[in-house]
């Protein structure tokens, strides 16, 4: 069974899935809202389609992830990316803020 655990960057929270693998995925969302990725001007929510849109299908899945936050819907989809699928999401960013990105939450 995979858990799930919180990183923190600069105020925001990262959840991230160990698999039963050992290996980390994290929510492509958060990684989104805390990085100002593919973030829709009109809401303020982060579009994960478009921010997953360049990562292949094996670095990218779907995972239900609990939310007791919300009583009416415990449990959502969310879309997770594996190490490799977040270095595409990061590609597009400053150096100096990707790495320190990768230094407090990439472990």
């Amino acid at each position: 069974m995979a858990t799930v655990s919180v990183e923190h960057y600069e105020g925001h929270q990262i959840r991230c899935v160990e698999m039963d693998d050992q290996s980390v995925w994290y929510v492509a969302a958060d990684v989104c809202r805390c990085l100002g990725i593919a973030i829709n001007t009109r809401t303020g929510k982060p579009n994960v389609t478009v921010a997953t849109r360049q990562i292949n299908d094996q670095a990218k899945k779907k995972y239900r992830i609990e939310t007791p936050e919300n009583p009416k819907n415990p449990w959502i989809d969310m879309m997770i990316v594996s190490p490799n699928g977040m270095a595409v999401m990061l590609e597009e960013l400053d150096l100096e803020q990707v790495e320190l990105f990768k230094s407090q939450v990439i472990k």
